[in-house]
């Protein structure tokens, strides 16, 4: 399931554009209740959700359709442990001063962790799979959030040359079996490249191909919102260069997010 139904308006209202509704629901953290509440409308497809006075608190809202979709997000994201399925979702518990890229062959238990994308070594420049992290360059690249980001095309350091080395970054997610969840995450292509194809798959499903063309440094592109309905436990979220042309520069990913949105009325 994906949507980009939201628009937020402001601290107390919410418009959620949609063709047909039913119910309009608050999400409150950290229990995840759907807890019923009042809307208008106001327009064809749209109404305003009243949502909570104390906006200093996490909450989301959410809308169940007259065809029993569901449609939701964080408005106010929770800051509980817990809700946010991803670990290191800026990178920065990858540290190394200077600018430029770097590769740890350390993957941490619960971490991102890396796997060839060709099962034939023979076609892999690099003998092991590798995390390539940037570290922000303010001339070419900076980081979204934090200092540092991730290279999808990944390589390693051959005789002091990068060489070309396809993977898939990856990262299990405690998801729960009927839960939805709000998967987030910032894009770029390489200013280094002209065209980067990304490729980001939940649980074996594709969720998105992004295309990046251009010259010049280029920008992050907007935040991907997806909704998700888990409909088992645990999957992998993973990021892999769909089209690598063999330079190690793939597109950069930043700021990822897995957000538990609770389970949602039936």
């Amino acid at each position: 399931m994906q949507t980009n139904c939201f628009v937020v308006y402001g601290a107390q209202i919410h418009e959620i554009k949609t063709l047909a509704f039913a119910t309009a629901y608050i999400i409150k953290s950290p229990d995840l209740l759907w807890v019923e509440t009042t809307y208008q409308v106001t327009g064809v497809g749209k109404i305003h959700v009243d949502t909570p006075l104390n906006t200093s608190l996490s909450y989301g809202v959410g809308v169940r359709t007259s065809a029993k979709e569901v449609l939701a997000t964080w408005v106010v994201p929770p800051s509980e442990s817990g809700l946010d399925l991803v670990t290191n979702g800026s990178f920065e518990n990858y540290t190394q001063g200077g600018i430029g890229s770097f590769f740890p062959e350390i993957f941490r238990d619960g971490d991102w962790q890396a796997s060839l994308r060709n099962a034939d070594p023979a076609q892999n420049e690099c003998p092991k799979p590798y995390l390539e992290i940037q570290a922000s360059d303010p001339v070419q690249a900076s980081a979204s959030d934090g200092n540092y980001m991730m290279d999808t095309n990944s390589g390693c350091v051959i005789n002091n040359t990068i060489a070309s080395n396809p993977v898939i970054i990856w990262q299990e997610m405690k998801s729960k079996t009927g839960h939805l969840y709000e998967f987030m995450f910032d894009a770029r292509r390489n200013p280094n490249s002209i065209q980067n194809v990304l490729g980001v798959n939940f649980a074996g499903k594709a969720v998105i191909a992004n295309e990046f063309n251009g010259t010049g440094n280029g920008t992050w592109a907007p935040i991907q919102r997806f909704l998700i309905a888990s409909d088992r436990d645990g999957g992998r979220i993973e990021f892999m260069d769909l089209k690598p042309n063999g330079d190690g520069r793939g597109a950069l990913i930043d700021n990822v997010r897995f957000y538990d949105l609770g389970m949602p009325p039936q």
